[in-house]
């Protein structure tokens, strides 16, 4: 038996990929109703290809417009990797240097002295989170002259180098000198340098006229006897570099490819791993931060990707160059554990690669194929999956945030009976399980130890 978190880093095969996007599109589905959330959509990739887009909801409530793999969100913080990928194409150009001082490029922000391109693009520079004007509140982001004005000095949280520091303020600095070595918007600079790059159909580094009117509308928390209330869009202006991209998922499956691919359309094979080596040491129990990437342990091994918080969009992006899998998962709503749901599909995927042999051919056979007891059941008590592992079945509760952390074997007795070794059963473990059909070969019911009925259902 496998310790219960060793990592494995290798890329699933298709039978693997089978059996995790066959559980992880209801799983899903029942984070989206369950947690009541106005949309959720997410994307799975494997090496070059998208192997799971799914869609729930309702990108607009108030006029039904359904969401879609193509709808654009706001991505937020997504935004310093999209960035950071840019000064890297640039630095290949011979535009910048990592080294530069933001001194030397921006006059004006001569109180951060020796801070570098390197430092900001890390959160080494010490500079404060957020604007002064209360802009997430106000929904008034900065201009440039009033980003400019706010690095000239009493920003500084810590001594650069010290430690880490999260900082947006940094990032709008380093948008001016983007453009200081472009000659061009930083708008523009991302359209050259990354959204053709890639091909990105869906993508705008802000809010644009263009993008606007196919934006997911962000709503407000789940609150008991409130409705939620929608989000106006907003222009993050200065705060571009920082916070301002909308794309969809679709298009982020682009990206989470070339990534774990290390494509060289978008960066030479020694600037990818660059990218996302971690300049420090842990920040905090398990997280690490690169240029412009944050990375996050699970189950043993690091994920690297970025999160995203906007008024009324919270995002996660987690993919691994080894086993060459990512996940992305978007909500219009400003109280969504996206990090959780993410990290639940990375540490599944890995889960299911470690394991994958102790499901292999049981000693007996069931009476039908697998595929007949596979479903969602429930009763007053709790939600279940039953899906393929290999060459058997497990149990799975789908209101679990690590669904794969106690999986139930189902060992074949004979006919339609099963008995349950481990996982979320607990004191059921060692009893039996039965199915019972229809005539038709439609489940009819789940018999779960001495008596306990599930009911198939959808949702």
């Amino acid at each position: 038996m496998l310790r219960p978190h060793s990592y494995v880093a290798v890329v699933l095969n298709e039978n693997q990929i089978r059996d995790l996007t066959a559980f992880a599109e209801p799983w899903l589905r029942y984070q989206y109703v369950a947690r009541r959330f106005p949309s959720l959509v997410a994307g799975l990739i494997v090496d070059k290809r998208t192997v799971l887009q799914a869609a729930y909801g309702h990108a607009d409530v108030e006029s039904g417009r359904e969401a879609t793999a193509r709808t654009p969100y706001r991505i937020a913080s997504h935004s310093k990797m999209l960035t950071a990928i840019a000064v890297l194409r640039l630095r290949e150009a011979g535009l910048l240097s990592l080294e530069d001082r933001i001194a030397d490029w921006v006059p004006s922000a001569r109180e951060l002295g020796d801070v570098t391109v390197r430092d900001v693009l890390s959160h080494q520079g010490g500079l404060q989170r957020d604007p002064e004007n209360g802009a997430w509140q106000t929904f008034r982001f900065p201009t440039r002259a009033q980003a400019r004005a706010e690095s000239r000095g009493g920003v500084d949280v810590f001594p650069p180098l010290d430690r880490f520091k999260y900082s947006n303020l940094s990032f709008a600095v380093l948008g001016e000198v983007i453009e200081r070595a472009t000659n061009q918007t930083y708008a523009q600079v991302m359209r050259d340098e990354l959204i053709r790059p890639l091909r990105l159909r869906d993508t705008e580094p802000d809010l644009t006229d263009a993008i606007a009117p196919r934006l997911a509308t962000g709503y407000t928390r789940d609150w008991p006897g409130e409705p939620r209330e929608p989000f106006p869009a907003i222009d993050t202006r200065a705060y571009a570099p920082a916070t301002g991209f909308a794309m969809s998922i679709d298009d982020m499956c682009t990206v989470m490819r070339a990534l774990v691919t290390e494509d060289p359309r978008l960066l030479t094979a020694r600037a990818h791993r660059e990218l996302r080596s971690p300049i420090g040491g842990e920040y905090r129990p398990g997280l690490r931060y690169g240029l412009g990437m944050m990375s996050t342990n699970i189950a043993d091994g690091w994920v690297y990707g970025h999160g995203g918080g906007f008024p009324g969009h919270i995002t996660r992006t987690m993919f691994d160059p080894d086993t060459r899998f990512g996940a992305s998962v978007f909500v219009n709503a400003i109280d969504a554990p996206t990090s959780d749901i993410t990290s639940g599909l990375q540490h599944t995927a890995r889960r299911l690669a470690a394991t994958w042999d102790e499901y292999g051919t049981p000693a007996r056979k069931p009476r039908r194929p697998l595929t007949h007891y596979v479903g969602t059941f429930r009763n007053e008590w709790s939600d279940v999956a039953i899906t393929r592992c290999n060459r058997q079945l497990v149990m799975l509760a789908l209101d679990s945030l690590l669904p794969f952390e106690e999986p139930a074997r189902l060992e074949p007795l004979g006919g339609d009976r099963f008995r349950i070794h481990g996982g979320i059963a607990h004191g059921d473990e060692g009893e039996d399980v039965s199915f019972t059909f229809d005539r038709d070969g439609t489940c009819r019911e789940l018999h779960v130890a001495a008596g306990t009925r599930m009911d198939p259902f959808d949702y």
